[in-house]
């Protein structure tokens, strides 16, 4: 469904098309209710009869050869239905992810990277790259059996930071880039921008490093999150970082928000929990889900139960402050959205809930 402006005319003919559905025309989307709700369906949340699931096991190390992998006891495991390595891949003709040919060197050659393989052969250049994929009919199966797969490393010296990197003397990371300098990228006029600098009142310096961040789940035990979405199928209850800080899992146990990875199943016995299910009733959005849409509160909605979660605890203790809203939202991540819309949802339903409700709290 397109909604048009209401004095804005419809051509038919040549350029139509774009008239009507070009960059910056507004559209309805038809996703927002379901991913309100709880009833988003995420690639994680669809078990279909028979289906095997994958995990890779990952390099610890920084920089290092892989002398050898040994994956005979892990495929001998029970539920184990297949086990790859790179050798396996590179044996079968399956060829490096291909790259990018829009930058070049300084000299004029083509960027000089190492083969991106699907699965490491002889060496591993960053922490968490993969070096085998485990195949089982469930996921303790193929933990169980990546944790039985004997790697052995030779580690070597590693750089983190660009500046290291460059540095003379550093580790080399891969022998066709001289310098650890893949690619030089330049645009503009470099003569203007010195000028530009010159005339400056201020000047500001700022360095930003960019993380590379790694989920390594380790579950020894279910946790409230996983029962809700394995054995409930519950599925509006999410996992993010699975350490309490993204707070994707977040759901009310006994009236209080909390996070539902970092809790045992079994302590919740007895007790009443509250999923992003429980908020909306006969298909209908509550008010503060009506004011996420409205406001445009969510794009992918991975995120977005969790902080319906805690927004719904804290607008059912009072009228929170902008403040308040902002520090609860402090310990939700969202990635795609931005905060300012969600804070604008939030605050409307908090000055509608009363009316809302017909209660007058």
């Amino acid at each position: 469904m397109i909604d048009s402006p209401p004095d804005t005319p419809v051509r038919d003919g040549p350029g139509a098309a774009s008239a009507r559905f070009g960059s910056g025309r507004s559209v309805q989307r038809v996703e927002d209710d379901a991913l309100l709700t709880g009833r988003g369906r995420f690639a994680d949340d669809v078990a279909a009869p028979g289906e095997a699931v994958v995990v890779f096991l990952r390099s610890p190390h920084a920089h290092a050869a892989i002398a050898s992998i040994d994956t005979r006891a892990a495929a001998a495991l029970p539920g184990v239905v297949a086990i790859v390595t790179g050798a396996d891949l590179e044996r079968d003709g399956v060829k490096p992810l291909p790259r990018s040919a829009d930058f070049k060197r300084a000299d004029g050659k083509p960027s000089a990277s190492p083969p991106q393989r699907a699965l490491a052969t002889d060496v591993v250049r960053h922490v968490g790259e993969p070096v085998a994929a485990i195949v089982a009919t469930s996921l303790d199966a193929a933990r169980d059996a990546a944790e039985a797969i004997d790697v052995r490393y030779e580690p070597r010296s590693a750089v983190a930071a660009v500046d290291d990197a460059i540095a003379p003397g550093a580790a080399q990371v891969w022998p066709g880039a001289a310098g650890n300098v893949a690619c030089v990228a330049r645009h503009g006029d470099a003569k203007a921008v010195a000028a530009a600098f010159a005339r400056a009142k201020h000047v500001v310096g700022l360095d930003l490093v960019n993380q590379r961040v790694i989920p390594a789940p380790v579950e020894p035990r279910t946790t409230l999150a996983d029962a809700l979405r394995d054995k409930l199928r519950l599925t509006g209850t999410h996992l993010g970082c699975e350490h309490g800080v993204c707070g994707a899992c977040t759901v009310r146990l006994d009236g209080v928000s909390v996070r539902g990875c970092c809790i045992l199943a079994v302590q919740v016995d007895g007790s009443v929990v509250e999923t992003v299910e429980s908020l909306a009733g006969d298909d209908l959005l509550s008010p503060l889900q009506a004011a996420f849409k409205r406001h445009h509160a969510l794009q992918c909605g991975f995120c977005t139960p969790g902080i319906l979660i805690a927004a719904d605890d804290l607008l059912s203790r009072g009228s929170p402050s902008h403040e308040e809203i902002v520090d609860m939202l402090s310990g939700q991540l969202c990635r795609c959205t931005g905060y300012a819309p969600i804070v604008a949802a939030i605050e409307e339903a908090r000055d509608e809930l009363p009316q809302a409700r017909g209660d007058g709290s």
